[in-house]
């Protein structure tokens, strides 16, 4: 039980790490962020998942519903990258927009399998409720 712990809290600091690390270099763009709400959601996001990093370590279910509030404040910053991704694909790079191409399709893939991970978690957390975990 406690390497599922220790394997929820990687997971959920390496996507915070992650998250935070993009976030920080597209917040570093200034003025040519037109959705700038959207960062501000995610980061709290991404704070969250620092947040649940922590709980699950002493209480996992709380610590799957952080992560999983986490992915819920994140996901509408990162729809909005998912729809640059198949611009990568044709090659079509904007040269006015700085690419961060790998740390963009990092962060996705990151926060997806969080929230995977979260999502599956809580379920099999709740599936057993009198099953107390220490």
């Amino acid at each position: 039980m406690m390497l599922r712990k220790i394997g929820s809290a990687a997971v959920y600091a390496i996507t915070a790490w992650d998250l935070l690390s993009f976030l920080r270099r597209v917040y570093g763009l200034g003025p040519t962020i037109h959705y700038s709400v959207l960062i501000y959601i995610a980061i709290v996001g991404s704070s969250l998942f620092v947040i649940a990093s922590v709980f699950s370590l002493f209480r996992p279910r709380w610590g799957s519903v952080c992560a999983l509030v986490a992915c819920i404040l994140s996901w509408p910053f990162f729809s909005r990258e998912l729809s640059v991704i198949p611009s990568m694909w044709r090659g079509h790079v904007s040269v006015s927009n700085p690419s961060y191409w790998g740390f963009r399709l990092i962060s996705i893939y990151m926060l997806g399998i969080a929230s995977i991970y979260s999502a599956i978690d809580l379920r099999l957390s709740l599936r057993a409720p009198d099953a107390r975990v220490r």
